[in-house]
């Protein structure tokens, strides 16, 4: 199952004004990087790249819309922040947004080594289930824990990011007065 949410921002603003006031919240970088940092607890997490910055999101402002991340990761580490993808359309009364809050495409890269670990307890719970029931059973938790718990934990961080992307966008003054619908879908009409 993707990590993916969508939506759509209406605003007033006109095709020059939209990307001078996203631009003026926007720390310019050319690319999202990923990398590994030591967190608080002392756990080794995969996290954005966020650059030292005042200003609330850092990416690229370009004609046809925009990428960013918020920068207030920069200290709340997780591999599951979300990159705010915004495709400009013109609007009725102004310019429309489809926007689409994704993961890093790196995010789940440890999801595989997940699989394999699961995949070998089970084996091995298989091989012991004879001899030693517990010690099966018990070993079939972990490795029903090594394959859903990864994915579940992805979702909730993933969700509770888009919620806070969501809250940060609506306090740009671009964006202040926008009207939101959920779900966009490709092919829909903006009008």
């Amino acid at each position: 199952m993707a990590l993916l949410s969508s939506f759509r921002l209406e605003t007033d603003a006109s095709d020059e004004e939209w990307m001078d006031l996203l631009s003026q919240s926007v720390h310019p970088v050319d690319s999202f990087g990923y990398v590994a940092k030591l967190s608080g607890g002392g756990v080794v997490v995969r996290t954005l790249a966020a650059p030292q910055t005042d200003k609330p999101f850092y990416g690229k402002v370009h004609s046809e819309g925009f990428s960013i991340a918020e920068s207030r990761f920069q200290h709340q580490l997780t591999p599951f922040q979300p990159l705010i993808h915004g495709v400009k359309r013109q609007g009725v009364k102004g310019v429309v947004f489809e926007v689409t809050l994704k993961p890093h495409s790196k995010a789940r890269i440890m999801s595989g080594l997940h699989a394999l670990g699961g995949g070998m307890l089970l084996i091995g719970g298989i091989i012991v289930f004879p001899h030693r029931l517990e010690i099966a059973v018990l070993t079939f938790c972990i490795a029903l824990m090594f394959f859903f718990f990864p994915g579940f934990r992805a979702r909730i961080s993933f969700n509770a990011g888009c919620e806070q992307a969501l809250l940060a966008l609506k306090s740009l003054s671009l964006f202040s007065d926008a009207i939101l619908s959920e779900g966009v879908q490709e092919g829909d009409d903006i009008v």
